[in-house]
């Protein structure tokens, strides 16, 4: 979904919820749900993702 950098899951009020990241600088996308499939939809900016480097074992 455009605007989407990130999805994780969450705690909301003891319940798990879904995290959808957006730039801090933008708006979430207005299609958005509030709630997925029974879910609470917390909305959380962040500035950009960085990758890290992989570890070898």
């Amino acid at each position: 979904m455009p605007g989407v950098i990130g999805v994780g899951e969450g705690e909301a009020d003891g319940s798990p919820c879904i995290v959808v990241f957006v730039a801090r600088d933008q708006q979430p996308p207005p299609q958005l749900p509030a709630v997925i499939d029974g879910y609470l939809v917390v909305v959380r900016r962040t500035p950009p993702f960085r990758p890290q480097g992989i570890r070898g074992n």
